[in-house]
């Protein structure tokens, strides 16, 4: 049944929560948090007036969360899950895993995944299953820390994603297990089309070409110690790879008269 209509608190409710015997609300409109008798309607009162908007309302009390009646199948040794214990109806529960884990043939162990299909669009990051393509196995990253990842790369030994944003002009990393994003290079690079993670010396070397001229750098995996290795005979540098074991880099140049791929030691 209604039990308030038309009030002046009344102007624009956003979320609202029971406690007791009453209703409590939040008003975009006069920046308040205001309850009344959930019976009657009656007793309106302003709790808090707020400088800005309230969003959501909450309170807190144990009363709020009661034990329930019924068996809980998790309750004890977590239900036989490795990791993740979820109720359903009728007491059931189902083991689920968590990012960068597979749900074993037991139906309750969790284990680690060793391939993952990761691809890029034009303002986000995914990773899926390569066995279930659909099934995405990291959190997605996107805007505003994606604006436009032309590529990508990892490093396996830490579990760390790379890539190059060539709308911000910096290269960026992530955990796979998606932690926050870090800006490891956002100076001395223009246009990184080409960037590649040389995991055996703990490296990575990117490409940059614009007013500032025409490089590739070198730089720890962590953006520290910055170092231009190859600054002459480039036109447009573009896609760069390396080959860590001969000690080679190789990469696109699309400059005039013709595009070529051009190779050096990894020192320049």
């Amino acid at each position: 049944h209604e039990i308030l209509r038309g009030h002046e608190t009344l102007s624009h409710p956003f979320a609202i929560t029971l406690f007791g015997n009453y209703v409590y609300w939040t008003d975009w409109r006069t920046n308040s948090v205001i309850r009344c008798n959930k019976w009657n309607g009656s007793d309106v009162q302003i709790v808090q007036k707020a400088a800005i908007q309230p969003f959501d309302i909450q309170v807190f009390h144990p009363s709020r969360q009661p034990k329930g009646n019924g068996k809980n199948g998790c309750a004890a040794n977590n239900g036989g899950c490795s990791h993740l214990c979820l109720l359903s109806f009728n007491n059931t529960y189902k083991c689920n895993c968590p990012h960068l884990m597979r749900l074993g043939d037991d139906g309750r162990t969790c284990h680690s995944m060793e391939r993952v299909l990761l691809f890029s669009r034009p303002n986000e990051i995914r990773g899926v299953d390569l066995d279930m393509p659909y099934y995405h196995v990291i959190p997605p990253f996107s805007s505003p820390k994606v604006i436009h990842a032309v590529k990508l790369d990892f490093d396996s030994k830490r579990r760390m994603i790379y890539w190059s944003d060539t709308h911000l002009n910096e290269i960026k990393r992530a955990s796979l297990l998606g932690s926050a994003v870090e800006t490891i290079i956002d100076t001395v690079i223009e246009n990184p089309y080409g960037f590649a993670v040389d995991w055996i010396s703990r490296n990575m070397f990117f490409t940059s070409y614009g007013e500032a001229g025409k490089h590739i750098f070198a730089c720890s995996l962590d953006g520290e110690y910055v170092s231009s290795i190859i600054d002459t005979n480039l036109d447009s540098p573009g896609s760069l790879a390396v080959h860590p074991t001969l000690g080679l880099i190789m990469w696109t140049d699309h400059g005039s008269p013709h595009e070529r791929i051009q190779v050096a030691k990894m020192d320049g």
